[in-house]
């Protein structure tokens, strides 16, 4: 079962239904039974894994609180770690098909969330009391498979007095879902036909166009990842939860290191608080600060998998903050005598562009499925042909299922409409909080024709198919 499945169209009212219905106490309990039913009907054979994780965190949680000496604590919780980690990075990075194992589906995401609880409650946090809470936080579905990486300290307090039935949580629930499924059947999965006609036959595509599909790629792997996270962020207000906004504009950033302080958040927050800053931070010099962004970024590079092109992409990201911050004063310098206003439209413009650039190139190693092919394709696409040629080789006639001008011109459509929503939250307005705020009558008809608009719009295209979220690899 996923998001886009039509299982969940149904699994989805049916849970909401039951869990206003069923009396408070029970809530917890109904919700767990939830996210087991849709676990499971993912896959049964994941269910030991997510069971076991759950029982090791609660009870580990509970000696590492009662261990009086810290070096007690320490060597107890850094065991915790070992077998928590040594269990993802061999699903990740042994021969696990020979034993006919295969990676339980959001093993990496529910693994940090373990992970960072039992840290928190090293750190002084009392651990939770309730095996059924824990199960919970570890389980909740709609941030089960990809995430956002929920914190224990934001997420059972909320249990503590369960939502009651309201309108307001329904509409939220309603509109942050409509948006994801906008985000990722209309957007990102329409410009996957590009992107996947111009990947599938690089060897005969010239630089324009291999430059083209990059970006769009950038483009596909955005609205794919904060489509999911959308959608999450909904079915769980659908309860009167709050699950961690997982993207905040990132394309209008204007460096790179602004750019991983507003992607995947609850990724890059887990790895700033209990990575980062446990390795000394930005408080041991700077030679020893840039050491610090690398580890994270290489660790953040094989959190996503186990070839060498996933170290090297996040080697590139962390390599382009540290260049970035080494250069910053001979820029700051250079636009103080070249630029009037570093603020203005234009400069913006251009910081964007550079930081989406930046981005986009990191991102041909994370679709080549090898270091070579990716090194090959970085020298084809040095090759610069004619603007025509790039006009009809990456819009029509690339591969043998070409993609009309129809889908085209939707794709354009949907990244100025999206691109327009990252705008007014990069300025601090919600456009579903706006939409929300309207009279009745022009909230439902916005939702109800949205609602229809993603419907037809996401299934049609002669050349359209669904893709599966990115993010549930990982």
């Amino acid at each position: 079962m996923s998001f886009l499945s039509a299982d969940f169209i149904l699994f989805l009212p049916a849970a909401v239904l039951l869990y206003y219905l069923v009396p408070r106490r029970l809530k917890p309990v109904c919700l767990l039974a939830a996210s087991y039913l849709f676990y499971a009907c993912v896959s049964v054979r994941f269910v030991p894994w997510l069971l076991a994780y759950t029982v090791l965190t609660f009870f580990a949680g509970r000696l590492i609180a009662g261990k009086r000496d810290e070096k007690g604590a320490d060597l107890l919780l850094g065991i915790c770690l070992a077998l928590l980690f040594t269990i993802l990075l061999s699903f990740k990075y042994l021969p696990v098909d020979r034993f006919s194992l295969v990676m339980p589906a959001g093993l990496s995401f529910f693994t940090f969330e373990a992970a960072g609880y039992l840290i928190d409650v090293r750190r002084g946090r009392a651990p939770e009391d309730d095996p059924v809470r824990l199960a919970l936080f570890l389980s909740f579905f709609p941030q089960l498979l990809s995430g956002p990486i929920a914190r224990s300290s934001t997420f059972l307090p909320q249990l503590d007095k369960p939502a009651v039935f309201s309108a307001d949580n329904l509409s939220e629930g309603a509109f942050l879902m409509l948006w994801g499924y906008f985000m990722k059947r209309v957007a990102a999965d329409r410009a996957a036909l590009f992107v996947n006609q111009v990947y599938g036959n690089w060897q005969g595509c010239g630089g324009l166009v291999l430059a083209g599909a990059t970006a769009l790629y950038a483009l596909q792997v955005y609205c794919d990842f904060y489509g999911y996270s959308t959608m999450a962020l909904g079915a769980a207000r659908l309860f009167g939860i709050r699950l961690q906004d997982n993207f905040t504009a990132p394309f209008l950033s204007r460096s790179i290191g602004e750019f991983w302080r507003r992607w995947h958040n609850s990724l890059t927050g887990w790895f700033r608080d209990y990575l980062y800053i446990p390795l000394g931070g930005n408080r041991k010099g700077r030679v020893r600060k840039y050491l610090n962004i690398m580890i994270v970024f290489l660790v953040s590079g094989m959190w996503h998998g186990n070839t060498l092109n996933y170290a090297v992409w996040g080697a590139l990201n962390g390599f382009f903050i540290v260049l970035s911050d080494i250069t910053k004063p001979v820029r700051s310098f250079l636009g103080g005598r070249l630029v009037r206003d570093p603020d203005c439209f234009s400069c913006r413009l251009v910081s964007s562009l550079v930081v989406f650039a930046e981005f986009s190139f990191t991102l041909i190693f994370f679709r080549m499925e090898s270091f070579g092919e990716a090194i090959r394709l970085i020298r084809q696409m040095l090759t610069i042909p004619g603007i025509r040629s790039f006009q009809e080789s990456v819009f029509f006639s690339v591969g043998e299922e070409m993609p009309n001008a129809g889908d085209l011109r939707l794709l354009l459509i949907s990244a100025a409409v999206i691109l327009f929503a990252d705008w007014m939250k990069y300025r601090g307005i919600s456009v579903v909080s706006w939409v929300r705020k309207q009279e009745f009558w022009f909230r439902d008809l916005v939702l109800i024709c949205g609602a229809l608009l993603v419907l037809f719009l996401g299934v049609w295209g002669e050349s359209f198919s669904a893709n599966s979220f990115v993010y549930v690899h990982f």
